[in-house]
């Protein structure tokens, strides 16, 4: 019995145990899943804050850009150095954004904006101007896009060669396959993770089988060893009786022997008589019966007679009748 206990004991503590190892790997993997969405979201949130600010400082520098003139061109170096002081991969991304990857098709897109702009603030002050001073000013301003475009390849190149662009996409590419390697490597640690866990299962659950086996075997062992005592207290009883009933036989005296065989011839005699008695009842009973049943049949032959005499009365009477 007590092996029984322990063996139930270390069963539960087993399933306990299994149990507690799922609930903790299925916690560390909603938690790492947590994480993972929370870092997910706060990229999200940066890049969405970063692209507010860098179509914040394009359109401030196309705003600008439109309403300066060559000598005003220091504006924008200024604020490119603002951009560079506060982060230098926001001025890779303006850069990005004001160039990208095309800086050439990207500033004749830009050109007819400038254009526009310069031609909507000239359009005010053209009317009090002379012949002369428009005509100076329209050249300037048609060359001023022109200055605008070197002044900010000179700017860029500048501050960053022509090989940080790649280099810096290549650090996003780095990244992102970096981000790629980690999910994959968290995928297959969740893989193991569950196939540990399944392994765990199907041992645990071979151990519990292997347990039961055990436990069964234990009380079949025990069942035979109840029969077989109560078998033996069986026998054990069945020889006390039958020493008991000896024992009377084999103090009996001779005389109480021939007493005890007189009472038996008298019983013996008495149930004769009785048999002899019942058997003579039958017998009576049995004439009687055929008595009784001759004596019905006789009245059955007369009452038969009686209706052939009736019949043949009638008969005659019938022919009598005809005859008439």
């Amino acid at each position: 019995m007590l092996q029984l206990a322990a063996a139930a004991a270390a069963a539960a503590t087993a399933t306990a145990a299994a149990t507690a190892t799922a609930a903790t790997a299925a916690e560390t993997q909603q938690q790492q899943q947590h994480q993972q969405q929370q870092q997910q979201q706060q990229q999200q949130q940066q890049v969405l804050l970063l692209q507010q600010e860098l179509q914040k400082t394009a359109d401030d520098i196309v705003r600008l850009s439109g309403k300066m003139k060559p000598s005003e061109l220091v504006e924008v170096l200024r604020l490119f150095a603002a951009i560079r002081r506060r982060d230098p991969l926001l001025l890779l991304a303006v850069s990005q954004v004001l160039l990208q990857q095309q800086p050439e098709e990207r500033l004749q897109q830009l050109l007819p904006v400038l254009q526009q702009q310069q031609t909507e603030g000239s359009s005010s002050s053209s009317s009090n101007s002379s012949s002369s001073s428009s005509s100076s000013s329209s050249r300037r301003r048609r060359a001023f896009p022109i200055v605008l475009k070197k002044q900010i390849m000179l700017c860029l190149r500048r501050t960053y060669p022509g090989s940080s662009l790649l280099h810096w996409e290549q650090q996003q590419q780095q990244q992102q396959q970096h981000q790629q390697q980690q999910q994959h490597q968290q995928q297959q640690q969740q893989q193991q993770q569950q196939q540990q866990q399944i392994c765990s299962s199907i041992r645990n659950s071979r151990v519990y089988m292997q347990q039961d086996v055990h436990i069964e075997a234990t009380l079949l062992q025990q069942k035979t060893i109840c029969c077989r005592t109560i078998l033996l207290l069986l026998l054990l009883l069945l020889l006390l009786l039958l020493l008991i009933l000896c024992l009377p036989l084999s103090s009996c005296s001779p005389q109480q022997q021939q007493q005890q065989h007189q009472q038996q011839q008298q019983q013996h005699q008495q149930q004769h008589h009785h048999q002899q008695h019942q058997q003579q009842q039958q017998h009576q009973r049995q004439h009687q019966q055929q008595q009784h049943q001759q004596q019905h049949q006789q009245q059955h032959q007369r009452q038969h007679q009686q209706q052939q005499h009736q019949q043949q009365h009638q008969q005659h009477q019938q022919q009598h009748q005809q005859q008439i």
